[in-house]
């Protein structure tokens, strides 16, 4: 049939491309420079951090309370038959 031909041309070429994976000598470069070593961080990593006033939440009024950070929905579900 078309496709044990079709499968069998497939394999037949893709194994007449072998290819060789050709070794290339390491030669360094001469323009990199060496001097990329890391300097220590001023502030250690559990150090303070400084947040930004735009990140933190203003709530407009004391007599609002703050809104949930996950919805609270019903238990149970009534559905309106009408």
């Amino acid at each position: 049939s078309f496709c044990k031909w079709f499968l069998f041309s497939v394999f037949w070429v893709s194994g007449c491309w072998d290819g060789k994976a050709l070794q290339v000598p390491h030669v360094p470069a001469s323009h990199v420079t060496y001097n990329l070593v890391p300097s220590v961080p001023s502030v250690s990593p559990f150090g303070p951090i400084q947040i930004s006033p735009a990140v933190v939440h203003h709530k407009p009024s004391t007599s609002e309370p703050l809104a949930p950070m996950y919805p609270s929905f019903p238990s149970t579900y009534n559905p309106v038959l009408t």
